[in-house]
C-alpha cells in the first residue's frame, strides 16, 4: 500500500476524492497570517501533489481556472507547476481529487542513435509546446546549426557518420517538416527495444510520463509525450557555429535536470559517460545513481557497450513497473537487486555521484 504525503493536518483525503486547500482563508489558522513567502512555499508544495495526481489519474474533472485534468497532462508537469504558482491564484485554488504523494525517482535516459521511420503524415515539431521551456533557446540555436550542417559537403564528416547514413543526414535538412510523434515512439535501439514502453502496464505508462528524461543532443531533455521528429545527431558531433555539444547543453540543462528532480527525488542516471557530460544534476550528487553494467566470466568483470544499453533499458523498465520509489541510494541497490546482483559504490568525494553496478553473467 503506497503512504500519502499530506502537505498540512488540514488536507483531508477521503473515499469521496476530495481535498481541502490549505491556502484558503477559512482553513488558515487565526493567528499571525503567514508570510508571502511561506504562503508561496506552501503554494508549490501543495501544487506538485495536485499536478502529480492530474499525471496519475484519467479524471476529467475541470478545475477553476478552466483546464482540464487532460489538458494539463499536455501542457506538461512544468508549466502547469508554473501556472498553478502564479501571484494571482495564492489562496483561490481549488482542485477535486485524490491528494498523492510526491514522486521521488528521475530515470535519465540516452536517445538512441537509430530512429523508427517517421509517419507519413502528421504535424512537424511545436518547440514551444516541449517540455522544459528553459532549454528553448538553445534548442532552437542547435536546430539550425544542425539544418546549416546538414546541407554542406562535409556534413557526414562533422556529424560523425558514414555513407550509409546519408539519405538521414538529408531529412535533417527538412527537418521543421517531418511529421513528428512521440519521443518514446521515435527512439528505437537495444536500450529502447529492451525499456518496451509499448507492453508497460498502464501504471508504468502513467509512471513513465513523469519519471522519465530523454536527454538528447538536439533538444536537451524530454519527455515521453513530447512530439519530435526522427532525426541524425550525436552528441560528438561538431556543428557550423557551434562546435562540440556537450559545452552548449552543459551549462543549461544542468539547472533543469535539478528542477525535474524535484525537493528529494533519486536520480537514477542511465546515460553513457558522453550524454552525462551534456549536463549533471546540481548539487544534489547525495541522491543521484549511475548505473554502470559490468559483464562477469571467468577472467573477470568488464564492460560490454552493447549489454550495457540493453541493461540500462531492463533497468528503467524494472523501476517502472515495480513501482519501487527509493529515496537515497541504498533503497535504489534494494529494488535491482530484486533481480540481479548489484553492488553500490560509494562516491570518492562528497558531493559526487553514487554508481551502482549491475553484474550479469557472461
Amino acid at each position: 500500500q503506497q503512504s500519502r504525503t499530506h502537505i498540512t493536518p488540514r488536507v483531508m483525503v477521503s473515499p469521496g476524492l476530495t481535498g481541502t486547500n490549505p491556502l484558503r482563508r477559512r482553513d488558515r489558522p487565526t493567528q499571525t497570517p503567514p508570510s508571502r513567502a511561506a504562503v508561496r512555499k506552501t503554494a508549490i508544495a501543495w501544487c506538485y501533489t495536485v499536478v502529480e495526481q492530474v499525471f496519475a489519474s484519467r479524471h476529467t474533472t475541470r478545475h477553476p481556472t478552466g483546464l482540464s485534468s487532460r489538458r494539463l497532462e499536455r501542457r506538461g508537469r512544468e508549466q502547469a507547476i508554473r501556472h498553478f504558482t502564479s501571484p494571482q491564484l495564492h489562496g483561490t485554488t481549488e482542485f477535486c481529487g485524490t491528494i498523492a504523494r510526491l514522486p521521488r525517482v528521475l530515470i535519465l535516459l540516452p536517445p538512441s542513435e537509430s530512429k523508427n521511420p517517421p509517419p507519413k503524415r502528421g504535424k512537424p515539431v511545436d518547440l514551444e509546446a516541449l517540455s522544459f521551456p528553459a532549454l528553448a533557446a538553445v534548442r532552437a540555436q542547435v536546430l539550425d546549426a544542425l539544418l546549416a550542417t546538414s546541407a554542406r559537403p562535409d556534413a557526414l564528416a562533422r556529424l560523425g557518420v558514414g555513407a550509409s547514413i546519408a539519405p538521414e543526414v538529408e531529412r535533417n535538412v527538412r527537418l521543421t517538416d517531418v511529421p513528428a510523434r512521440p519521443s518514446l515512439e521515435v527512439y528505437g535501439g537495444v536500450l529502447y527495444a529492451a525499456l518496451g514502453a509499448d507492453t508497460l502496464s498502464d501504471a508504468a505508462k502513467r509512471r513513465a510520463a513523469s519519471r522519465l528524461v530523454i536527454v538528447s543532443a538536439l533538444w536537451g531533455a524530454l519527455r515521453p509525450a513530447d512530439r519530435i521528429p526522427a532525426y541524425r545527431l550525436n552528441i560528438c558531433a561538431h556543428l557550423v557555429g557551434i562546435g562540440p555539444l556537450e559545452p552548449a547543453w552543459r551549462e543549461v540543462l544542468g539547472p533543469v535536470l535539478t528542477e525535474a528532480a524535484g525537493p528529494r527525488g533519486l536520480v537514477v542516471d542511465c546515460r553513457s559517460s558522453s550524454y552525462q557530460a551534456a549536463g549533471m544534476p546540481i548539487g544534489i550528487g547525495d541522491r543521484t545513481v549511475a548505473v554502470r553494467v559490468l559483464r562477469e566470466t571467468a577472467r573477470g568483470r568488464s564492460v560490454v557497450s552493447h549489454m550495457a544499453k540493453h541493461t540500462r533499458g531492463e533497468v528503467a523498465r524494472h523501476l517502472l513497473e515495480s513501482g519501487a520509489d527509493p529515496r537515497k541510494p541504498q533503497g535504489l541497490a534494494e529494488a535491482l537487486a530484486d533481480r540481479w546482483d548489484v553492488e553500490l559504490v560509494r562516491p570518492a568525494r562528497a558531493g559526487r555521484p553514487w554508481t551502482v553496478d549491475v553484474v550479469v553473467a557472461g
